[in-house]
This record gives C-alpha cells, sequence and structure tokens, in this order.
C-alpha cells in the first residue's frame, strides 16, 4: 500500500464503509485513536473485521483469493472491479440478482450494495433468492412501520429468534439436520447457501435437495444451490423439488397463479393450508384422513409424508400403495417418498404397479391397441431435466389413465370398467377432480358400487373376514385371495365352478373373474353352473339387438325386461311361490342360485318334472356339455336335485299303430333322449309308434339312437332341412294319425288322448295342435294368429298358462308344428309340408291354411299339453344361417295366400278378440257353482247342454257364480271348447260382465239363486244379449212337497216369489219338462218358456240278465230329495226284498252320503260312494230305483238308466213330467210294499227284465 493510502483511504471505500456500525460492532476501534475507518484500513481488515454489515471479506475472498486480506483491499476491488463482475460483498447480497430483479437500476450512478442498503432494503427489494422482505416483515408486525432493514434484522435478531428469510427456508428444520451451526447470525441459511445444499441438505419440508440435485443435472455445482436453481429457472421448466410437488400440475390445477414468483413458495406460504394438490398423486384430505387422532394442519401434511409417512405406511394417493409398490419393485428404496419417487421415475419401465388395482402391463396393452406408438410420450416427466425432455422419462402410465384413459373407457384392471360405474349416481356426484377408479377406492367400495357388471362389491366385503371387512377394498381383497373366493365376486360368477371347467384359466395367469372378462365372455363360455350363455343366446335372440356376451345382456336388460338365464327358472313364479324377500340390488335369480337352492326352493313350476329326463349317464359328472340341465346336476345343488337315475327309454312294440308320432332331428341328441324318455313315460291309452328322422347329424349322435329299442329310426343320406325330413317321416308312418313333434319338447300325460279327443267336440278338425309352454312354465304359444300382411304371432307367449283366455279349445288360425295332429291321409292328400319353404319355416302355417281350404277346421286343444324349449331345431336369429330362411317364406306365404290374407285382422289388432273371431257369436252361461256332471244331473244335463249351445254356433262362456275352479271338471269343459271364469283370474262376476258383457249375444242365468245375484247385472251390464233364465226344475214346487210330506207348514212363498220374479224378469225361462213349462204359464202369463230337458248319451249294453246281480240308486246327496228316498227304501222297502231274496245286495252310489245312511252299511246294503266311472255298475246290475217321494223336475237318474238300457223303479214323484208308459217303459209304485213288490218282479223275472 503506498503512503497515501494509509493517509487518506479512497473515496471507493469511504462509499460503503459504515463508521457508525463499524464502531457500534467493534468497540476496540474507539479505544486506538483511529477513526472507525483508519482502523479498518490499518488493523480491522486484516483482523476480519468487516466494514459493512452486508460485506464478508472472507467471503468475498473465495471469490478472489488472490487480493490481499489488508488495508481495505477487498473492500476497494469490490467497489471498482467486483461488483461490476457480479461478485458477491455478503452471502446474502447477489448484485446480480438484485439487478435483474430491479431493472430500473441498470443506469444506477452508484454500488447495487449502497442502494440497497440506503434504499432498497426500506423498499423491500430482495438482495437474494433466498431472502423474502416482504415474507420476513410479516414475521415482524411490530417493527414494520419502523422502516426497518429486513436482512440486517434478519441478520441480528430474526434469525436467533426464529424466523424464517424465505418461505421455502426453515432455520430450524435446516438446523435439525446440522445441528453443528449456530443459530444466529444467518448462519444456518449462510452454511446452506456455501455448502449445505450441495451436501444434500434440505432448506425446507418440501425441497428435496438430493432429489432435485439428481434431477438437475444442468445445475453448476459452484454457482448455485439447488433451491436457488429451482427458484431461478427450475420451477419454470417444470422440475420438481419433492416427488409430490409437481409445478406444472400446480398451475394447471390452479390457472389463478400464473405470474406468481413461486409456486412452491405459494404452496408453502398459502395453498397448503388451502388444500391445493400438489400432484396427481397426493391427496391432501385422503392422506389426513389416514392420520389417526387427526392434529396436524393441512399446510404441513405434504411435508410429514416426505418426512415420515412412507415410513409409517400412509398413502399419498388412494391409487399409490408404497409397500404394495415395494413388492412389486424391492429396488425402490424405503422413506422420505422414495418409492413414489421411484415409480414416478422408473414404475412404468420397471413394470411395477402403484396399487393392486392398476395393472401396468394389462393398461399399456389397451393403450397400444388404440394405435399410440408409445402410451405415456405425450406427458413429459417433470423429473426431467429441459434438455431432456424429448428423450428421457417418461410420465407414468398411471398418470395417463388418470389424465385421459379413463375419459377414453380404457380400464386399469380387468374388472374395473370406467363407463359402467359412471353409470352409479354417486360415482358422478363424489368429490370433484378425482378419477372414477379413485372415487372406488375411497368410497365406492365400502358403498357397494359395482366396478363392473360382474363384480359385486357387496357381495365379496361379506367374505371378507370381520376384522378386516370395514378397511379394505373389496376388490383389492379379491385380487388379494387371486380371485378364489368361496361365493365368488358376484352372485352369478362362481369361480371355483368356472375354473374347473376351462383349464385354460389356471394357463393364463388371471384370476377366474378376469379370465372370463377378458376372454371366456366372447367365447360363450358360461359365468355360473344355472346359466347358460349358448342357450341364452339363441333363445332369446330376437329380443337382443346389441351384440354382447349373454351374462352382461341378461344382468343389464334381460332381468329387468323378464328374460329367462336358463330354460327352468322361472322369477315371478320363484319370488310368489316361495315368499322370497329380495334384499335391496338383488335379483331373483342371484338369490336362488344362492340361498334358494340350498333351501330346495323350487325355480319353477315345472322344474322337476323338466329336470328327470335330461338325466343321462352318458354325461358323466360333466355340468355343461349340450344339456341345458346339466348346470342343476351339479355337485353344488345335490339338495335340490338329489342323485336320481337315468330314465330308461322304453318304447312299445306296435305293428299297427293308431298314431305314428314323427320327430326329425339334426344333432342335440341330448334334447332327442330326454323327448323320448318322456313320450316313454307319459301315460296315454292311444297306440303309437315313433319314427325319428336324422337328418345327418353327426354320426356319434346317431349312435345314441340307434340302442334304443322299438324305435323307428331313419337316417338321411344327405341332409334335407326340417322340412323334407319330416315329409319323408310322413311316407315311412304306419299309423293312421300324424303327430309331428320336435326334438327340444317333453311331452305331459294323454297329450296323445286329448289331440284325439278334440275330434268329439270339434268334428271337423282337420288340424289339431297342442299348448305349448315353456320349460319354466310359461305359456309359449295358444295357437297362432296371423296377420293381414302375411306376420304371425304366437297367441300368448310369455303369459300364465293357466289363464283362462289360453286355457280351452278353439278354432284358430294355425298351430305350431312343434306338436300338431293330423290324419295320415289328409297330410298325404294336401302333399304335405310345401316344399317351397324349404327347409323350415312357414310350412306349419300354410298347412293350416290349406287345411283350412280343404273345408276343415284347425284347432287350438289347450289340455294337450307339450313343454317346448325352441331354438334347438332352429335357432332364433332371423340373421343366421338358417333362420334367414324365415324372413324369405315369409314372403313367399303372403304372396300365395294374398287373398286370404285380407280378411285377417290387421297386425297390431288385439289378440284376444282376433283369437276368438273364428268361433261364432258369444254366449254366456252363468250356473251356481263348477259344474260336476259325473255327480249331480242338474250339472249333467248343463254339460251337455253348453255342448249343444256350442254346437249350434255359439263361442261358448261358463262362469260358475262362486268363480271355483275344481280341476278336472273345469278342464273338461275347457277340453270341450268352453271358456270357464272362474279365480284367480277373475275375482268378481260384476267386474267380468263390466269388461265384456256388451261382447255376448245370448246369455243363461240358471238356478233361482243366481238369478237373484246375477240376473240384473246381466241385463244390465250385457245389452247386446238375449237373456234367459234356466229353471233347472221348479225350486219352490220341490219345498212346497217336501214341508208337506214332513207335515209341517208351508213356508212363506219366498223361494217361489224369487223364482217367479226371475221368470218376468227375463227375456225368456227354459223349463226341463212341460210339466214344469205349464206350471210356469199358469203362474206367470205371458212368459216366453222353452223345455230343455235332460241330455244323455246312449250307452248300449251287451251283459245278460244272468250275468248280472245287485240293484243301485244313483244321485247326489246334497240333493235332500235323495237323502230322504234312500233312508225310506232302505227302512221300508229294503227289509221287505230282504225277506224275498235274501242274497240281494242294494248299492247307493253317489257322493257325499250322510252318517245316517252310511250306518246302514252292510253285506247287503253297499255305500259305494262316489265313483267317477260309472259303467261297471250300470252294466252290472240288473235295475236301479227312483224312491223319490217329493222334488220336481225331470229326474236324471231314470234318464241315466234308460241311457244305460237299465230298468228302473221309481215313485210317481220321481216321473212326474217325463211322460213314460208306465206299462212298457217304467215300473211305477208308491207304497213301501208296492215298491218291493216291483222291484222283485223286475228283479227275478228275465221276461219283466
Amino acid at each position: 500500500m503506498t503512503p497515501s493510502a494509509e493517509q487518506a483511504p479512497s473515496s471507493a471505500i469511504q462509499s460503503l464503509f459504515e463508521d457508525g456500525w463499524y464502531a457500534a460492532r467493534y468497540p476496540e476501534a474507539s479505544v486506538s485513536g483511529l477513526g472507525p475507518l483508519a482502523h479498518f484500513v490499518k488493523i480491522g481488515d486484516a483482523a476480519g473485521f468487516c466494514p459493512h454489515p452486508l460485506f464478508d471479506g472472507d467471503y468475498y475472498s473465495k471469490q478472489y483469493p488472490e487480493i490481499p486480506k489488508h488495508g481495505g483491499e477487498r473492500l476497494r476491488h469490490y467497489v471498482e472491479i467486483g461488483e461490476g463482475r457480479g461478485a458477491s460483498p455478503h452471502r446474502l447480497f447477489d448484485p446480480s440478482f438484485y439487478l435483474e430483479k430491479n431493472p430500473d437500476l441498470r443506469e444506477l450512478d452508484g454500488l447495487l450494495l449502497a442502494h440497497y442498503h440506503r434504499f432498497g432494503a426500506g423498499e423491500l427489494r430482495s438482495p437474494c433468492p433466498l431472502f423474502s422482505p416482504g415474507w420476513y416483515c410479516d414475521q415482524r408486525p411490530q417493527r414494520k412501520e419502523a422502516r426497518l432493514h429486513p436482512l440486517l434484522d434478519y441478520i441480528e435478531y430474526g434469525d436467533s429468534a426464529g424466523l424464517a428469510p424465505h418461505p421455502l427456508f426453515d432455520p430450524a428444520y435446516y438446523g435439525s439436520q446440522n445441528p453443528e451451526i449456530p443459530a444466529e447470525g444467518g448462519q444456518r441459511l449462510i452454511h446452506y447457501l456455501n455448502e449445505g445444499g450441495r451436501e444434500g441438505s434440505n432448506p425446507h419440508p418440501l425441497f428435496r435437495s438430493r432429489f432435485y440435485l439428481e434431477r438437475a443435472p444442468a445445475l453448476e455445482a459452484p454457482k448455485k444451490t439447488p433451491l436457488e436453481h429451482y427458484l431461478g429457472e427450475g420451477e419454470a421448466t417444470g422440475l420438481c423439488p419433492n416427488p409430490i410437488f409437481d409445478p406444472q400440475y400446480y398451475l394447471a390445477e390452479n390457472p389463478d397463479l400464473r405470474g406468481i414468483e413461486s409456486l412452491l413458495a405459494h404452496y408453502a406460504e398459502y395453498g397448503g393450508g388451502e388444500g391445493r394438490r400438489t400432484s396427481r398423486f397426493f391427496l391432501p384430505q385422503f392422506y389426513q384422513d389416514q392420520l389417526l387422532g387427526g392434529g396436524l394442519k393441512k399446510s404441513n401434511l405434504l411435508a410429514h409424508y416426505l418426512d415420515s409417512g412412507e415410513e409409517d405406511g400412509l398413502l399419498p394417493h388412494p391409487l399409490f400403495d408404497p409397500t404394495y409398490y415395494a413388492g412389486e419393485c424391492p429396488e425402490a428404496g424405503f422413506g422420505q417418498g422414495s418409492r413414489l419417487a421411484h415409480y414416478l421415475e422408473h414404475g412404468h419401465r420397471a413394470g411395477g404397479a402403484p396399487h393392486p388395482l392398476f395393472q401396468p402391463a394389462y393398461y399399456a396393452a389397451q393403450v397400444g391397441s388404440l394405435g399410440t406408438e408409445s402410451p405415456v410420450r405425450a406427458f413429459p416427466s417433470p423429473f426431467s431435466s429441459p434438455s431432456s425432455a424429448s428423450s428421457g422419462p417418461c410420465e407414468t402410465l398411471l398418470s395417463h389413465y388418470l389424465v385421459a384413459g379413463e375419459a377414453q373407457g380404457l380400464k386399469p384392471n380387468p374388472l374395473f370398467d370406467p363407463v359402467h360405474y359412471a353409470k352409479h349416481d354417486s360415482a358422478n356426484q363424489g368429490a370433484a377432480g378425482i378419477s372414477l377408479l379413485e372415487h372406488y377406492v375411497l368410497w365406492g367400495g365400502a358403498a357397494g358400487l359395482s366396478p363392473s357388471i360382474l363384480f359385486d362389491s357387496a357381495w365379496v366385503s361379506r367374505q371378507i373376514p370381520g376384522d378386516a371387512r370395514t378397511r379394505q377394498n373389496p376388490m383389492t381383497y379379491y385380487f388379494q385371495e387371486k380371485g378364489r373366493l368361496v361365493k365368488g365376486p358376484h352372485p352369478l360368477f362362481l369361480a371355483s365352478w368356472y375354473e374347473s371347467q376351462n383349464p385354460g384359466v389356471a394357463e393364463s395367469g388371471l384370476d377366474p373373474l378376469s379370465h372370463f372378462m377378458e376372454l371366456g365372455a366372447k367365447a360363450r363360455l358360461d359365468p355360473h353352473p344355472l346359466f347358460y350363455s349358448a342357450w341364452y343366446l339363441d333363445f332369446h335372440s330376437g329380443q337382443i339387438a346389441e351384440k354382447k356376451p349373454a351374462i352382461f345382456h341378461y344382468i343389464e336388460l334381460g332381468e329387468p325386461q323378464g328374460l329367462t338365464p336358463n330354460p327352468f327358472f322361472d322369477a315371478a313364479y320363484y319370488v310368489r311361490h316361495h315368499g322370497v324377500q329380495l334384499a335391496p340390488g338383488e335379483t331373483p335369480f342371484a338369490h336362488f342360485c344362492n340361498v334358494g337352492m340350498d333351501l330346495g326352493y323350487r325355480p319353477s313350476p315345472l322344474y322337476s318334472f323338466c329336470l328327470q329326463f335330461f338325466r343321462d349317464k352318458r354325461e358323466g359328472r360333466r355340468c355343461r356339455s349340450d344339456n341345458p340341465a346339466g348346470g342343476y346336476f351339479s355337485p353344488l345343488y345335490s339338495s335340490l336335485t338329489s342323485p336320481g337315475s337315468e330314465i330308461p327309454i322304453r318304447l312299445p312294440e306296435v305293428y299297427v299303430p293308431d298314431v305314428s308320432i314323427i320327430i326329425p332331428v339334426h344333432g342335440q341328441h341330448v334334447y332327442t333322449l330326454a323327448c323320448l324318455r318322456s313320450i316313454s313315460k307319459a301315460e296315454n291309452s292311444t297306440t303309437y309308434e315313433i319314427l325319428v328322422i336324422d337328418d345327418h347329424s353327426p354320426m356319434d349322435q346317431y349312435r345314441a339312437l340307434s340302442e334304443i329299442e322299438n324305435l323307428r329310426l331313419l337316417r338321411n343320406e344327405e341332409q334335407l332341412g326340417f322340412l323334407r325330413t319330416c315329409n319323408r317321416g310322413a311316407r315311412e308312418a304306419r299309423g293312421k294319425d300324424l303327430i309331428f313333434l320336435n326334438n327340444d319338447t317333453l311331452v305331459t300325460d294323454h297329450w296323445i288322448d286329448r289331440l284325439l279327443e278334440t275330434r268329439e267336440a270339434f268334428p271337423n278338425a282337420g288340424l289339431i295342435g297342442s299348448k305349448l309352454i315353456f320349460p319354466d312354465g310359461r305359456l309359449q304359444e295358444a295357437g297362432g294368429l296371423v296377420w293381414s300382411d302375411g306376420t304371425a304371432m304366437n297367441y300368448g307367449y310369455g303369459e300364465d298358462l293357466s289363464d283362462p283366455r289360453y286355457a280351452f279349445a278353439r278354432e284358430t288360425d294355425y298351430v305350431s308344428a312343434a306338436s300338431v295332429l293330423i290324419q295320415a291321409e289328409t297330410f298325404n292328400g294336401l302333399g304335405g309340408f310345401d316344399e317351397r319353404y324349404t327347409p323350415a319355416f312357414y310350412e306349419d302355417t300354410d298347412l293350416a291354411f290349406r287345411v283350412r281350404e280343404a273345408g276343415m277346421d284347425v284347432v287350438y286343444q289347450p289340455h294337450s299339453i307339450v313343454i317346448h324349449f325352441g331354438g334347438a331345431s332352429h335357432g332364433r336369429d332371423t340373421s343366421g344361417s338358417l333362420k334367414k330362411y324365415q324372413l324369405a317364406n315369409q314372403e313367399t306365404f303372403r304372396s300365395r295366400w294374398q287373398s286370404i290374407l285380407r280378411k285377417q285382422p290387421d297386425s297390431g289388432s288385439e289378440p284376444d278378440r282376433a283369437a276368438l273371431r273364428r268361433s261364432g257369436p258369444r254366449a254366456l252361461v252363468i250356473d251356481a257353482e263348477m259344474l260336476t256332471p259325473d255327480q249331480d244331473s242338474g250339472s249333467l244335463r248343463m254339460y251337455n247342454f253348453l255342448k249343444v249351445i256350442k254346437k249350434v254356433g255359439y263361442a261358448v262362456t261358463f262362469m260358475p257364480c262362486n268363480l271355483q275352479y275344481r280341476e278336472n271338471y273345469t278342464e273338461a269343459l275347457e277340453r270341450n271348447g268352453i271358456f270357464v271364469v272362474r279365480s284367480p283370474h277373475t275375482n268378481s262376476v260384476e267386474r267380468f260382465l263390466e269388461e265384456t258383457g256388451a261382447e255376448f249375444e245370448l246369455c243363461i242365468v240358471s238356478r233361482p239363486d243366481t238369478a237373484e245375484q246375477c240376473l240384473d247385472l246381466t241385463q244390465l251390464l250385457c245389452p247386446n244379449a238375449l237373456v234367459l233364465y234356466d229353471t233347472v226344475d221348479l225350486h219352490y214346487l220341490r219345498r212346497e212337497r217336501e214341508l208337506r210330506l214332513a207335515g209341517l207348514a208351508l213356508a212363506p212363498e219366498s223361494i217361489k216369489t224369487q223364482e217367479l220374479r226371475a221368470v218376468a224378469r227375463a227375456d225368456g225361462a227354459i223349463t226341463v219338462s212341460d210339466f214344469d213349462r205349464k206350471k210356469l204359464m199358469h203362474e206367470v202369463p205371458g212368459a216366453p218358456i222353452h223345455v230343455v230337458s235332460n241330455i244323455h248319451e246312449i250307452h248300449p249294453q251287451k251283459r245278460s240278465f244272468a250275468d248280472r246281480d245287485g240293484i243301485l240308486f244313483i244321485g247326489s246327496f246334497q240333493h235332500t230329495p235323495n237323502v230322504d228316498a234312500t233312508l225310506w227304501f232302505i227302512a221300508d222297502v229294503f227289509p221287505i226284498i230282504h225277506a224275498w231274496i235274501p242274497d240281494l245286495r242294494f248299492h247307493i252310489i253317489g257322493p257325499n252320503p250322510p252318517e245316517k245312511i252310511r250306518e246302514y252299511a252292510s253285506e247287503h246294503i253297499v255305500i259305494e260312494g262316489f265313483i267317477e266311472n260309472i259303467d261297471e255298475q250300470f252294466s252290472s246290475r240288473r235295475l236301479s230305483i227312483a224312491p223319490l217321494r217329493y222334488g220336481s223336475g225331470v229326474k236324471g237318474k231314470i234318464n241315466q238308466s234308460m241311457a244305460y238300457g237299465l230298468p228302473c223303479v221309481a215313485t210317481p214323484s220321481a216321473v212326474e213330467g217325463m211322460e213314460l208308459d208306465w206299462k212298457n217303459e217304467i215300473s211305477v209304485a208308491e207304497s213301501a210294499h208296492e215298491f218291493a213288490e216291483a222291484v222283485a218282479e223286475l228283479y227275478e223275472n228275465e221276461e219283466y227284465w
């Protein structure tokens, strides 16, 4: 130093030297005799004294080590040269930064440090990247108004007081990593700036230096710390300060922050506390919810995870499980968010799954199938340096899913379908900004929402052990157990069964349900033993518009529409019959599969009947093959389908059969064998042969049929098709009648008999069809309707088969060839099925029109019941290889019968009216109760009267006033073509008349009690009808005679008044005899009265007098005259006869004999009771008796005896009104002795007999 310098320090030094500060800081200068500046130049500089609060000589020397460390040279150098070159006088003042942030100082005449010290600090200008004056002063509100020098305050006071110089520098946090650094004078911040940052110490919980250094290779060590680099350029280029703060994501989520100085600083100051998200992989609320006891502020959540969350097993995001990921990628490290960092940077390459519900390889395959070369290339990693963004790591697959994939309908795993899950209202109403998969993990699984169509979260949750149920997601549990849950993931997916049926599951490496969702559904594999996919798609093809796997369609659309999942399940029956109470969201079929089967609940009314015919030893233990009932035979359901043996097929050996049953088949031998078993087991009185015409089936199926004894099995040399195969069968048949029967049918008892018996009620019937029902018990067809456009309709399809509308025989437009009877002569005379309809469809409809054209009728017989599976012969898809002929043949049919079709109802007409239009005008008959013609004379008369009304051209409806259904008696009427109104389908006479009364042209009300109840209603509600009152007998007359016989006074004339009033009100009356007619004409002058007497069928007898013995009485004991007659005969007449003819037996026939008659039962008085078939009694006895002492009307027991050619002894009361010859046609006696003589005389003398 020159002497002049020693004597006079340069003006440059003087411009920055702070005399007062120096003197206060170094009190020894005051006693040296030198002024502060002189002391610094001569002594202080060399001693390490600072000339200015913000000039640190030692720090400056590190930048310029060649500058002498005495005489103020370093300060002079800074003033004259250093600041201009960007040198810093203090670690906390950066001239370059200061100038960059304050461009208004570019023309400053003076030093930047001086400006800052004198003006900038007060103006809260920032001296370096890591000192924020505003932030600092906010921590010193009490000094803010005193023109605080923020940086000096921090150095002198704030640091030791624990104040932070910057939102991203936490002195206490930093000091905990470097406890040797003094907690004063800004030393911790300075330490970080000098060395701590490079050593990896973290300035703030949110800034991880090592993490940042590894991802910022452009950061040159001598120049900036990681945090300075981040604040200066890293954040702007998208580099992340920690694994879960993504600046780009933060800005995109918070566009209001655009232009802010530091996004991370904003988060540290405000965003954390406001709960703003920093990354796709950190959900603050989710994380906070995992902290038991809470208490942690939102602003500290991210830091907590980075410091200890991973170690504590906490998840930063619902879809990132650090523990699970570590199992996938053991190299991921542990702690400080290293697993998440590893996943974000390397996970997609390492193949590690971030969560059990996200499968990277599966997801990548979907993205690849979209044609995207690199599924994640569009999302540059926030960990990449700007220069390597184009070639460095890519964003994760999970990010792709969250950003774009889910919106495109891509699935994170085979069992989570975003499209399906989005249908849940609550999923769409969840927290904003989260994906559907996150919603499912957070809430949906616990709420029981289904993530895909065959995964039932609530169902799976109930299988999770109790202590884990509330905290484990059901799908996570499912994958944890590799899908092998005892009850499967859904009531209709039985995983264990599916795996046992499909060995490929184990080879695929997929869990059972994932295998089904990805492969099995498309291959039509069955998800459950009771769901037959191929059958479902075929059977319901007409109702399935879109192509989708069967089980998917059933769950989404089929079940709500009432479609059946297998041939034997009827949901409505199942719920109603068993009183099933369904849980919320539970379906009847699911209940049956998982509860009902174990309880032995029947799935349908015909279940047991049908199933027996499909038990086939050839099927072995297999549960599927082509057997529609195969699943039911699974050992899983042994409680309902107890072990049983195969029903043998035993066909009769017949050489001259009454009927030839023709069954065309092609494959489907399981159905054919079941059909043959049902025919073999069904009761019929008719002789028959069975011709199975095999239309060139595979030889193994043909052989299965060739072993059946007495089956006429013919095989086509080539495939001819259904129609030609039927025609061949007709040519080979030996029976007088032909029945065409589909192979996919099961027949019931007397199905043949009922078809043949139809000709008795419909003598002109040329073609007769059965009632076809589905195996689940619903109606398939009650005759067919043909509309004017040539389209056809199965009348009653899907309805209740017991509905009276479908339960009575009637003429119809056509009957299905699935089960139809026709005389061989007629069929061959018409040329068989018309081969223009080859190979099939519309051939039966055309045949019906040709039968009618030939002058015969087409009749539907509902009591010939045949169960028809449907589809096994042809299928139902009109676009298929065979079904396409349905549309073509419809046009052929329409063209051929165009003139006839014009007379048919229009398509869309009311089916019930169209079905009845061929039956003539409608007649209604109302009686007191159901007719029992084998039990009482009145019923027999009315039964035959109904047939007479029908024969003259009326469509007859019979309504018992009590609406009672009595199976055999109701069906007898229906078989004869009479519509019977009955409960439960009708529960009110009045309602029935209100709905249909206007359709009737004739109404007959029978008996006085019925008339009292129904006559006025009938006249009111049947305005177009002639209303007649049928007396049956004169009830008032019978009552008068009963009272006189008992010696009692006559009752008030209530019965007589009632009866006569009915005669007067009706349009006409009917009596059974001319005697009754004259009585009524006397009582009601001018009333139109007609006679319809008893009607009986003649039964010629061949048994001789010698071959007979005993006498009989027949009558209903609900009729009091019969009780009186029997008791009088037993007490007063029979003892006389017995004395004369000791071995004579008296047979008493009739339902419900009272005890006072039954007590007379003995060797010679035989109480027969009700006998269904009385032919044998009338053929075995020598005579009948009618010992009636009172009554009225014509006595059916006398008519019946005469119809059988059996002599009768009767009282005068019994023969009243019959106009019989007492000498030649009947023996009449009145007193007991006379009656006994008449019986004995007839009984012992063949010449009188």
